[in-house]
Order: C-alpha cells, then sequence, then structure tokens
C-alpha cells in the first residue's frame, strides 16, 4: 500500500528486490531446516496461542483454555496457518522455513526507505543485503515475535518517513496503520507510538527553523495542525484515554500478559547513562561497530540543525526518535530486572543504522561534533560496560537473547579474555573512526568505498560467529543438540493418543535437580499438541515450571471421598515420582520419569497424603499419612497393596521408620539408597483407610524442589519418599 502511493522510481524496484529477498531467503531457509530443536521457552507460549486460533477460529490469545490478553497475534496467526494436523516436530521444521522467508522480507521496506532517502538504487540495494545478512538473523529459528515485528516494524519507520517528508492523509493513515501493527507484532513495539510523534515534531522544528527562524515554534504548530490533522487527532485522543488509564493505575494493562514487565515504569536515572552506552556498543558490535557512529553522528548532526533534503530530514527524525524509544526502553528494562544487555530488542535499528551509515559517507558529511561524540559514546560502553560472563563464557550454546555474546566470546578466546577484548574494539573503532573522519574531508569517494567494503566483511563475519556457536555447540540449552529431532521420544504422549486427544499436564519432580524437571515439563508442553491444561492441588503454585504465561486449572479434593474437582480432561500426564496424590485410572503408557493416566470423565484419587514437604520428604517430629480410598463400585473391605520406595538423607548411614496400618506396625531402617516396602492394607468399602509413616530423627536436607527459591534454602527433614504407588489390582476381601 505504501509503495502504491510513491513516486514510479520506487515501484519499478519492486521485481529485482523481490529477487534478493528470496535468494537470500532461502539461502537462509536451507540453514534453518538444521534446526530440529527449540531454544526459548517462550516458543512454547507463542506456539500455543497458535494452536488456539486453529482450533477456535479466534484471535484471542487462549492457552489452557484462558484468554491471558496476549496482544502480539500477528506470530501466532502465522504460525496458526502451519501447526496443522501433523507432528509437532514435522510443523515445527516447516515453521523455520516459512518464519525464515517473513523475516528476511523486511530487505523490502529498508530496500524502499533507503531508495527513497537517499535516491541511489546501489545504495538500496547494499542495504537491503545487509538488514538479512546480520547476527540476528538467527533469530527466525527460534520461534519468537522479532519473526514478524522486525519486517513489521521496518514497514513501519518507511510509512513514519513518507508521512513526515510527504504529508498527506494518506500517508498518514498509513502511517497509523504500520504503527499498529507494530504493537500486535509484537506489544514491546509500543514505543514506536511514541517515535511517530516525537518525529513529527522534530521534523516540523526543523522545518520551521530554516524557513521561519524568527518563530520556529508557531510556524512548526500551524504546519503541524494544517498538514496532519489525522495524527493530531489520533494522538490527542490516544494521550487523554493513556492519562486517565494512568491516573487508574491500569496503563500497563494495554500491554495484555507483558503488564507485569510493563509496570516496572520507574527509570533508572542514576545507571540509565551507563546502561545505555553498554547496549549501544553491545549493539554496534553487530553491525561492525563503525558504521554505527557514522549513522549516530550523522543522525545527531541532522537533528541539530545540518542542511539535508526533506527526505534525510524526516529519516534523521524517525532515526533518532526510534534509537532513543529503543534503546532507553531497553536498557531500563535490562537495569532493573537482568543486568544485562538483551541485544535483540534492538535488531529494529540494523535498517535505520545502515542507511544513516550511507548517508554519512555520501550525503551531507556529519559534523566533527557528533562524530566524536557517538565515538566516545561507544567507547564508553566497550571500556565501562559490565558484560557480564554469564551471557557469553559461563555456557556453551548461543544465548537467545543475545546473539552477539557469541561475537564477545569468539573475541576473548582469541584475545585472552574480555580486558584484551576491550582493548581491541577500543583501538579499532578509535582508528577507524579517525581515518573515516579525515578522509570525509577530502576523499569523500574513498571513505565511502572504505565503510561499505568494512560493512561487506564485518556483518557477514558477525553473523558467521554468531551460526557457528548456535551449531557447534554439543548440546543448546535444552541439554540437545539444536539439529537433532526429539521426535519419538518427548512427542509420546501425542504418538499415543494422537495431537488431536486433550491431556492435562500436573507437573512435579522428575528429578532432584529443579532445572531438569523444569527442562521436562517444558519439554512436554511444547511437544505434545494434545496438553491442553496445567493442573495443580489447590494452594501454593508448588512446581510452577510454565509460569503466569500458563494458567494453571486449581483441582480441589474431597479427603473424605477422592472425588476431584473439576476434571479437565479425561486423560492426564504426572510424574511416576507424585507424593502428594495419584489419581484413579488405568496407566495408558509411560516413560521414565512420567505415566499417561486414563483418570476418566469423572476424576477420583486412588490415594492422598498429608504431614509430607510437597516434594515427599518427612517434616520433623510429624506423622505422614497416606490415605487409601476404595476403589468405585466397590462393595466390601479387599486388600490393597500399597509400595513404597524411601531414602534416608545423604548425610546420614541409616534412619529408622515407623509404618502403621490396620493396627500392624512395620518396622523398617532406611539408607540413602532405596529401601523397598510393600504393605498390604484393608480398605473399607465406600471409604479410606490411612497408612501412617514416622521417624524419629531428622537432619539436614536438600532444598524444597516446589520453586526455584526453596530449592536453594536450607531446611531438615526425615525420610524421603522417593516413589509411592497403589497397586490398581484389588486383593482379596478382608
Amino acid at each position: 500500500m505504501i509503495v502504491g502511493a510513491l513516486p514510479p522510481f520506487l515501484r519499478r524496484d519492486g521485481v529485482g528486490i523481490a529477487v534478493l529477498w528470496l535468494v537470500l531467503g532461502s539461502v537462509f531457509a536451507e540453514v534453518a531446516r538444521r534446526v530440529h530443536d527449540y531454544v526459548d521457552f517462550d516458543a512454547a507460549r507463542y506456539e500455543h496461542l497458535a494452536f488456539s486460533i486453529e482450533r477456535t477460529h479466534s484471535l484471542t490469545g487462549y492457552v489452557n483454555g484462558v484468554d491471558i490478553k496476549s496482544y502480539s497475534q500477528l506470530f501466532p496467526l502465522l504460525l496458526s496457518l502451519l501447526f496443522t494436523h501433523g507432528s509437532v516436530a514435522h510443523d515445527f521444521i516447516k515453521a523455520n522455513v516459512i518464519d525464515t522467508y517473513v523475516m528476511t522480507s523486511a530487505c523490502i521496506p529498508a530496500f524502499f526507505l533507503t531508495r527513497f532517502v537517499t535516491g541511489k538504487r546501489w545504495a538500496a540495494y547494499f542495504v537491503a543485503t545487509f538488514t538479512i545478512c546480520m547476527p540476528w538473523i538467527v533469530i527466525s529459528t527460534f520461534m519468537m515475535t522479532e519473526t514478524v515485528a522486525y519486517p513489521v516494524c521496518t514497514w513501519a519507520i518507511f510509512a513514519i518517513v513518507v508521512a513526515l517528508a510527504r504529508p498527506t492523509l494518506v500517508h498518514d493513515v498509513l502511517a497509523v496503520v504500520a504503527v499498529a501493527l507494530s504493537f500486535f507484532a509484537r506489544t514491546e513495539l509500543l514505543s514506536i507510538a511514541l517515535v511517530l510523534p516525537l518525529a513529527l515534531v522534530a521534523y516540523e522544528l526543523l522545518t520551521a527553523a530554516s524557513a521561519s527562524p524568527t518563530a520556529p515554534v508557531v510556524t512548526a504548530t500551524r504546519s503541524l495542525v494544517r498538514g496532519h490533522p489525522l495524527l493530531v487527532a489520533a494522538y490527542v485522543i490516544g494521550g487523554a484515554g493513556a492519562l486517565v488509564l494512568l491516573v487508574r493505575n491500569n496503563l500497563s494493562e494495554i500491554t495484555g500478559v507483558y503488564s507485569p514487565y510493563a509496570q516496572t515504569t520507574k527509570i533508572e536515572w542514576h545507571h540509565l547513562a551507563g546502561g545505555l552506552a553498554e547496549h549501544v556498543a553491545t549493539f554496534s558490535l553487530g553491525v561492525g561497530v563503525l558504521p554505527f557512529v557514522i549513522a549516530f553522528a550523522w543522525i545527531a548532526s541532522t537533528v541539530a540543525g545540518a542542511r539535508a533534503t526533506s527526505e534525510q530530514r524526516a529519516f534523521a527524525c524517525a532515526g533518532a526518535a526510534l534509537m532513543l524509544a529503543v534503546f532507553v526502553q531497553g536498557a531500563n528494562f535490562d537495569l532493573q530486572l537482568h543486568q544485562y544487555v538483551h541485544d535483540r530488542f534492538f535488531i529494529y535499528v540494523v535498517p535505520v543504522t545502515l542507511t544513516g551509515a550511507l548517508l554519512g559517507v555520501t550525503a551531507r558529511r556529519p559534523r566533527m561534533w557528533a562524530i566524536a561524540g557517538s565515538l566516545a559514546l561507544v567507547v564508553a560502553g566497550f571500556v565501562f560496560g559490565v558484560i557480564p560472563a554469564v551471557t557469553w563464557k559461563s555456557f556453551p550454546w548461543l544465548d537467545p537473547d543475545t546473539p552477539i555474546s557469541a561475537v564477545y566470546k569468539a573475541l576473548a578466546l582469541h584475545l585472552g579474555g574480555m580486558t584484551p577484548t576491550r582493548i581491541l574494539l577500543v583501538a579499532v573503532v578509535t582508528a577507524a573512526t579517525a581515518c573515516t573522519a579525515l578522509a570525509l574531508g577530502s576523499r569523500r569517494h574513498a571513505a565511502a568505498i572504505a565503510v561499505c567494503t568494512w560493512l561487506t566483511v564485518a556483518m557477514p563475519v558477525t553473523t558467521a560467529v554468531v551460526y557457528h556457536q548456535y551449531f557447534s555447540s554439543t548440546n543448546d540449552s535444552n541439554g540437545r543438540p539444536v539439529t537433532t529431532s526429539p521426535h519419538g521420544s518427548l512427542d509420546w504422549i501425542d504418538e499415543t493418543l494422537g495431537t488431536g486427544s486433550q491431556v492435562t499436564a500436573i507437573s512435579y519432580p522428575t528429578s532432584s535437580d529443579w532445572f531438569v524437571s523444569e527442562q521436562r515439563w517444558v519439554d512436554f508442553e511444547f511437544w505434545n499438541k494434545s496438553i491442553v491444561r496445567d493442573a495443580h492441588p489447590a494452594g501454593p503454585d508448588a512446581f510452577d515450571y510454565l509460569g503466569f504465561w500458563f494458567p494453571k486449572t486449581s483441582l480441589a479434593f474431597d479427603a473424605t471421598t477422592g472425588a476431584v474437582v473439576p476434571s479437565p480432561t479425561r486423560w492426564a500426564v504426572v510424574s511416576d515420582k507424585e507424593t502428594r496424590f495419584g489419581l484413579a485410572g488405568a496407566d495408558r503408557a509411560a516413560t521414565e520419569d512420567s505415566i499417561l493416566v486414563d483418570a476418566g470423565e469423572q476424576w477420583r484419587l486412588s490415594w492422598l497424603t498429608s504431614g509430607l514437604y510437597d516434594d515427599g520428604w518427612t517434616k520433623p517430629g510429624v506423622r505422614a499419612r497416606i490415605r487409601i480410598f476404595s476403589a468405585p463400585g466397590q462393595r466390601h473391605a479387599e486388600i490393597r497393596t500399597v509400595s513404597l520406595v524411601l531414602r534416608a538423607p545423604d548425610n546420614v548411614s541409616s534412619r529408622p521408620v515407623t509404618i502403621t496400618a490396620n493396627g500392624t506396625t512395620t518396622n523398617a531402617v532406611t539408607t540413602p539408597g532405596d529401601t523397598f516396602e510393600h504393605l498390604n492394607i484393608c480398605v473399607p468399602a465406600h471409604r479410606y483407610a490411612d497408612l501412617r509413616l514416622s521417624t524419629p530423627d531428622s537432619s539436614a536436607i536438600p532444598g524444597d524442589l516446589a520453586t526455584l527459591a526453596s530449592f536453594n534454602a536450607p531446611r531438615t527433614g526425615g525420610v524421603f519418599i522417593a516413589a509411592l504407588s497403589v497397586a490398581n489390582e484389588i486383593g482379596g476381601s478382608c
């Protein structure tokens, strides 16, 4: 739509840029075919949102049957067309290929943006090429919203620049639509809504200052109202609405499921300058550093009043507003929550940086103070930035939040540490900037060739380094090679029941390591379409490995009858180490650590415990109770067999245990190894029987596996119930 409203010379280039997109997109799509595993838990959320769209034919963001108020629905909508009736493993490869074509399509608006601003076809093709051939293109295989947000945001910047330089009602409408689509592509890009008014005001002030130096504010105001009545009206109404929400403390709700993050609106003024420098420097490394220095200097000097065409001035204002919004938002977010650089937040600045760099060496030369200031900002980031080891040194796999950490890692490994890396980066960028600045004065053509050559070498190298770490690591963050498909192992639930079935996952430790259990349940969620609910007993959210992104169904137990309310689905997948309760029903399938149970239309309990920690350890001085419920239709008292696997803490050689049931006491001695106990218990009809377990001793035991925080906290306990089961086979009468 935007292209149709532009001059013919832009429309004529459509075929050429389409060919470039298909060629380069095909190259990266072939690389994407090698990826068979997801690398970040966020992918599971978007996948489930896609399942919801495909099943309900609604854009409402349902996960586990609950509207989670997800507004970033463009990417799930795309996935819903790809994740249809096949296995997740099959659809995943297909999604990676299509996602790559979608993300690389950002070269099209980047091409038109550069062509519009510079008027040079070669510059447009150059920028379009490196809008794709850049290190963050690896995100196209992560199943994240950036896949769609990157091209949509680039279209939005193009639309904003056109609306500023050539004010018409059509261009204003297209700019508003593009900004709105950016928000629905990725909620974080709500900041783009601020870019448009900031750029518009700056552009009108600069234009008025050059035309009417005596009264620029009055002239700019008149031009703004007359030239952009739609934008003025839209932002007045939107601003009033935002003010009302702010007064009511509901402003963060416009970001939906991201509102917990949006509530961190306090600006970290004391640390923001340093944080900005670090974030800018890290981003610049992904584009070869020097191009960013030149681009930032040109944008700054143009916004400060250097002579430029209307298109270039519009681009400078939009670019400056985008950099301000994106870098401040990202740096402030990291300062408050993560203390390291999420450089994937900044990919939207890549086309602006590339175009700005070419303008800096082909159009009017940036002022020396701007070049010096830009260089000082980047150097400060390299010198004083934290660049924490957790992002580049602690783990062998590629961190999906910060792909540029792979570049830091490669440099540090070859140079002997981060200190020599900082020194080299500062020395190289300082020398390169000085040489470029000198050449711009007398040998402008040579400077342009040098910067373009630098870019042509630097960006493919950083991209290759990122992909090398992505594929060379033996295991990714999931503990598996990213090129190996988990089909046939982790998708065993779908393989057993079919993708159209409905299963409830009841999370519980499958390992003594909290992170291993977390990975297991996340894997189940990702690789099985049939899991449509997550449930846990009423009370604290213990073993919540999936976070608030995945709403939980709270289960209420009747301790007298064993009835369960509600019964979310017929099928349930549980840990074979579950010690809180056992669902009555036949086991349909099992793996080494989990069981698929046919719990029926109305759930009931086979057994229920009390007096234990959530993860199965006995509490000091507390007698644990195991209540065994009668079976459905049981007409008289019958014997049930209870099997226990008990362990003493590792810090003791043995620990006595007393088990009482039906008036009979069993004394056992447990060790740090497995101790097996099988007990027959008489269960009356329509009622229950209790088994009591106690130990007189207690000592230090591992942290509570209920939460990550408690996992690292000290506590004391008696013995560990490593497994508990009640045989489905009914014994004789008693």
